[in-house]
């Protein structure tokens, strides 16, 4: 992955965006058939599938405003576990804050509550691989072997394809159905200046937080309760 053009960054868009919403087909299939193990792989994979548009997104942006891409690092995300679970559960946590605003006709929301749900779900993504894994492979747990049909609840699934349907709302906001058409949208809505805005008050924002941040097991402990929390709510 190197020097690409924006349709083929578009294509690579509209690519992901299809396959995230097969894989979610599927994991409702399974689901529906009982297969709970192998409904949580594959809506956790389309999950991840997801997490790889707001890489590519990135890049387009980059060249649309005429900016150089890091295509060494784009392309370490674009294969990263950890990075495509952070991406696709920061979108998870913080696209329902926005669906209700405009549900509701507010013309404004706070960013920082955003930005804070976004971080919290970017903290916990990791953390759900080992979930994955749990759905496809057999362990060694406690003292006991578990098979993924002894590990994996309908409550994880749900919450899995809830996820997963949540991020395939937000592709389709800006992924259409051909890499021409995807491009001239993002064009329509991408500037210099609006990304610049966005990602000073985003670095603002995370500047601030971490610079209070508890230590590393803390923050850890207190991301695995937050998820928690959400998980016995939702």
């Amino acid at each position: 992955m190197k020097d690409l053009d924006l349709i083929t960054v578009c294509q690579g868009i509209v690519a992901v965006k299809d396959n995230a919403l097969e894989l979610l087909d599927d994991a409702k299939i399974l689901r529906a058939n009982g297969k709970l193990a192998r409904a949580y792989a594959a809506a956790y994979m389309a999950c991840e599938e997801n997490g790889k548009l707001s890489v590519l997104l990135g890049a387009a942006t980059q060249i649309i405003i005429g900016r150089p891409v890091d295509w060494k690092s784009t392309a370490k995300r674009f294969r990263s576990h950890d990075s495509k679970a952070s991406q696709f559960m920061g979108l998870a946590n913080a696209i329902p804050l926005l669906e209700s605003a405009v549900k509701q006709g507010q013309k404004s929301v706070s960013m920082s509550e955003v930005l804070f749900k976004a971080l919290v779900g970017v903290n916990v993504g990791p953390m759900l691989f080992q979930g994955r894994n749990a759905s496809l492979y057999c362990d060694f747990v406690d003292g006991v072997f578990k098979r993924p049909s002894d590990v994996v609840t309908s409550e994880m699934v749900d919450r899995m394809i809830h996820a997963a349907e949540i991020n395939i709302r937000a592709a389709t906001v800006l992924a259409c159905d051909t890499a021409e058409a995807t491009a001239e949208k993002l064009k329509e809505r991408t500037s210099a200046q609006r990304h610049d805005s966005i990602m000073d008050s985003t670095r603002e924002f995370v500047d601030d937080v971490y610079a209070n941040l508890p230590p590393k097991q803390e923050m850890v402990a207190m991301m695995k309760k937050v998820y928690a929390r959400k998980a016995s709510t939702s």
